[in-house]
C-alpha cells in the first residue's frame, strides 16, 4: 500500500474500518446468542495507526521505508517482524487472564 499512494491508502482504510465494524457486530451477536461463547477482538487498524503516526517512538526509522532493519514495513504491503512483535504484545494483553 505504501507505493500505491494516498487515495489507495484512504480507500483501504475505509474498507478495513467497514470490515472491522461488521466483525465486531458479528462477534457480539455470536457471543450473545450462544451460551458459553466468549469472543475477543484486537483492533489491528488502531494498532497500525498508532505506530504509523509516530514510528520513531516504537524504534522504527519512519513509516514508509521497507525491507531493512529498523523499517516498519517488511515489504510494500506487510509489516516487519519487529512490528509483529508489537502486535503480539497487544494481543497478549487482550487475552490476558484467559485460557490462551
Amino acid at each position: 500500500m505504501v507505493s500505491q499512494g494516498a487515495s489507495a491508502q484512504s480507500l483501504e482504510a475505509s474498507v478495513i474500518a467497514g470490515f472491522n465494524a461488521k466483525l465486531a457486530q458479528r462477534a457480539q451477536w455470536l457471543q450473545g446468542n450462544n451460551t458459553g461463547v466468549t469472543t475477543w477482538l484486537w483492533d489491528s487498524n488502531a494498532a497500525f495507526t498508532t505506530v504509523l503516526n509516530n514510528p520513531t517512538a516504537y524504534g522504527f526509522v519512519d513509516n514508509i521505508s521497507y525491507g531493512n532493519t529498523g523499517d516498519f514495513w517488511g515489504n510494500n504491503y506487510h509489516s516487519s517482524s519487529a512490528a509483529q512483535e508489537i502486535w503480539a504484545q497487544d494481543v497478549a494483553k487482550v487475552l490476558a487472564n484467559t485460557i490462551w
